[in-house]
């Protein structure tokens, strides 16, 4: 999935903006700008347009509650578009570009494929708290983000799959009080 744009109808501190993150370039995008440029207002508002608005969402700051709109323009691998508004609600807050219609919420699910609230926030909306959580995990050796870091800069596929495999293979070669495995016959 790709987003073309990001309608800032009526969301935190914006009216009215629109941001363009893809501009047709695939890959890693890394918003940077000074404090209070609406960095993480943002990024809420993206993950607030694929997921839903919270009841009680802390990004009324301009607009009621009632106003709030979050637009958007997503696009498949195979070139199908979905245009939409989110509103604040409990139900239908998906919309039709014109702010009247409904749209499905399976219309929704299926171009994003099976990825959640919980997986978009861990691999694709990372914010600096995250980022920095994530950072002291990899430190430890361990932690969600630390493993998705590490295994993509390894080019590990499936890490956690890995270490049980291996964790496996040692215990059929040695046991601390064992006397069947490999290491400990020989020994």
């Amino acid at each position: 999935m790709k987003i073309l744009r990001l309608d800032l109808l009526a969301f935190g501190p914006f009216t009215g903006v629109s941001l363009s993150p893809s501009e047709g370039k695939h890959g890693l995008h890394i918003v940077y700008g000074p404090n209070e440029a609406g960095k993480s207002s943002s990024l809420r508002a993206l993950r607030q347009l694929l997921f839903g608005i919270p009841h009680l969402s802390s990004d009324n700051f301009i607009h009621s509650h009632k106003n709030m709109r979050i637009g958007g323009l997503l696009e498949t691998s195979d070139g199908n578009q979905l245009e939409m508004i989110r509103r604040r609600g409990r139900s239908k807050t998906l919309r039709e570009p014109d702010d009247v219609g409904v749209i499905d919420d399976s219309a929704l699910a299926e171009i994003l494929g099976g990825i959640d609230e919980s997986m978009f926030n861990q691999r694709f909306g990372i914010d600096y708290e995250e980022l920095r959580k994530g950072g002291e995990a990899v430190v430890r050796g361990g932690g969600d983000l630390g493993e998705i870091l590490f295994a993509a800069g390894a080019g590990v596929a499936d890490l956690s799959q890995i270490q049980k495999q291996l964790d496996n293979e040692a215990s059929e070669l040695f046991k601390a009080r064992g006397s069947l495995q490999k290491i400990n016959k020989a020994i």
